[in-house]
């Protein structure tokens, strides 16, 4: 441990406790990350990747044809769905929400929104 102790930091308790330097900064990034709105496609992971989704099926799969609306999904919950508005040339994010948005929530769809990529087509 002499030889690496400077890449640990120690943690505070009963017992000596070591973690790497940084990594406390590290997970709150990922958790901040993790929070962020995004808009996803309607084929994505996020949806597919569980056995049961009956949390967002009712909304996200209209006539029960198998096609996927694009979801919405705020601190990891889907909490609508969304589609591309106006021409070509001056697209606007349509929001459908399941719940009430922040004021906040709602610019970071938008900002979210305007990096999506094929916002043009």
């Amino acid at each position: 441990m002499a030889l690496i102790r400077e890449r640990f930091e120690e943690l505070p308790g009963d017992e000596p406790r070591y973690q790497r330097v940084g990594l406390a900064d590290e997970v709150a990034e990922v958790g901040r990350s993790a929070s962020r709105p995004l808009l996803l496609p309607g084929f994505d992971e996020f949806i597919l990747g569980y056995q049961d989704r009956l949390f967002a099926l009712t909304e996200l799969v209209p006539g029960n044809n198998g096609m996927f609306k694009r979801s919405a999904v705020l601190g990891g919950r889907v909490v609508g769905s969304w589609k591309r508005a106006g021409t070509p040339g001056r697209r606007r994010l349509e929001l459908t929400r399941f719940e009430a948005l922040s004021s906040r929530s709602e610019s970071s769809f938008e900002k979210a929104f305007h990096t999506w990529p094929f916002l043009t087509q």
